[in-house]
Formats: structure tokens, sequence, C-alpha cells
């Protein structure tokens, strides 16, 4: 969090450890919880999801310390969560982007090579978190626009209304 706090420009509200109610696809009630909710009134979100210890992944099996983990399912869980959470407020998807990323803070570049594809490119190191503001804004561009979003992007208090209701 100081790092993101140290980092990250004003333009940026950040979400630490956001408990979430959502319904899965059989309309089950599922309890979420992301690591951090980057939220940038002009462009998106950036689900980041944190794992700290050592990383490992060994064919296509993920591993936190030793026991399996599916860090970039969660995160995208989580990214798609949120996605129907403002969907659900306005009736339709509007143009934000959402993006997923994981933070590995006790790994080093180095291991990067060992990662599965769909990881190596949304993997932030603890020398990442320097640069974050740039790293976050190159993430959501990455992403696309949900399909057939229209309307003016919505109004960030409105966003945080949403996400944060009083």
């Amino acid at each position: 969090f100081q790092e993101l706090e140290e980092h990250l420009s004003a333009n940026w509200f950040v979400f630490h450890s956001y408990d979430f109610l959502t319904r899965d696809l059989h309309n089950q009630l599922w309890d979420g919880e992301i690591d951090f909710l980057l939220y940038r009134p002009d462009l998106g979100f950036l689900i980041l999801e944190v794992k700290g210890g050592s990383i490992s992944c060994e064919n296509g099996q993920w591993y936190q310390d030793g026991r399996p983990i599916e860090p970039v399912e969660q995160a995208k869980h989580n990214k798609y969560a949120i996605m129907r959470l403002i969907k659900q407020h306005y009736g339709h998807d509007v143009p934000l982007r959402f993006a997923h990323a994981l933070c590995f803070p006790a790994c080093s570049k180095a291991k990067a090579t060992v990662w599965p594809p769909d990881a190596k490119d949304i993997i932030v190191y603890l020398s990442d978190l320097k640069n974050i503001d740039t790293l976050a804004e190159g993430l959501i561009l990455q992403a696309p626009l949900p399909h057939g979003c229209f309307g003016d992007v919505p109004d960030s208090q409105e966003i945080l209304d949403i996400l944060s209701p009083e």
C-alpha cells in the first residue's frame, strides 16, 4: 500500500482489501476480496492480486509457499465481478476498461521465464512499483473496452458511490 500511495499520481483511487458480494454464473452468492482495486476515472480499473512469499509454477500449477493457488483465475474472477457490479448499476456496459494483474513483491524479474504465457505480461514485481503509475495505465490501456458499451464515461463520483456506498 505504501508503494502505491507513494508512486501513484493523484488521478487514481485505490481500494485496499476490497470486499464484495456478487453472484456467480449459477446465480449463487459469492463473497470476494480484491487485494487492490485501482480506479482511474478516465481509463477504468485494474484489479491487482498480490501474492507474497515464494511463488512458483510447475506444469501449469501455481504454488505459494508450496500450497496450490490460482492467482490468474482469482484476478480474472474479481475483474469480472467488478464489471458486473458496474453493469448492473447502469443496465449496460460502460466505456471503461477492466484489467487484471498479479503482484509478486517477493519474486525477482529473473524468475519471469518460469511463468505461464498468460501471466508473463501482467506480473508486477517490487522493483516495478516505482513505475506503477505508468505500468497500471499501460495494463488498463491494453484491455479492450467491453463489447457493446455505449454512452459517456460515467461520472467518477457515481462510480465511487457504486464501489463504496454510504
